[in-house]
């Protein structure tokens, strides 16, 4: 980042425009080679009947997804003040340290939630609806 006098705004710019693309791909892939034909649910009024109870779980799980993204930015603001130390550059050695130490800390989170629906899914298959 340096070297090129990128500061923190490059990064963040080139992360969106990557996000964007895969977007781009993703919507492109669906519409031509339609792999959801089969199994695809049509749209209409009734897939809205129950629209708050789809938000209350979807919140808590887009919530720790932001943080995570706001940790890598965050990072990178943060590794992009780290000085020149003996004519080696820091920022780069900082940021890795950083996203190390937050990934490891948001997978806890990941694990509690992939292990909490594996035991939902487990009781509501076996119908022991108050269990789930």
């Amino acid at each position: 980042m340096t070297k090129y006098k990128f500061d923190f705004r490059a990064t963040a710019f080139s992360k969106t425009l990557v996000s964007l693309l895969n977007f781009s791909l993703l919507i492109a892939y669906i519409k031509i080679w339609k792999p959801t034909e089969a199994s695809w649910i049509p749209w209409n009024k009734a897939l809205w009947k129950d629209w708050k109870q789809y938000l209350a779980v979807t919140f808590p799980i887009a919530f720790s997804f932001y943080l995570e993204g706001l940790m890598f930015e965050t990072s990178v603001i943060i590794a992009n003040y780290f000085p020149v130390v003996n004519g080696e550059y820091m920022q780069l050695d900082v940021h890795v340290a950083i996203i190390n130490t937050s990934t490891f800390f948001f997978y806890i989170g990941v694990g509690f939630n992939v292990a909490i629906s594996v035991f939902v899914g487990i009781y509501m298959g076996a119908q022991k609806l108050t269990k789930a």
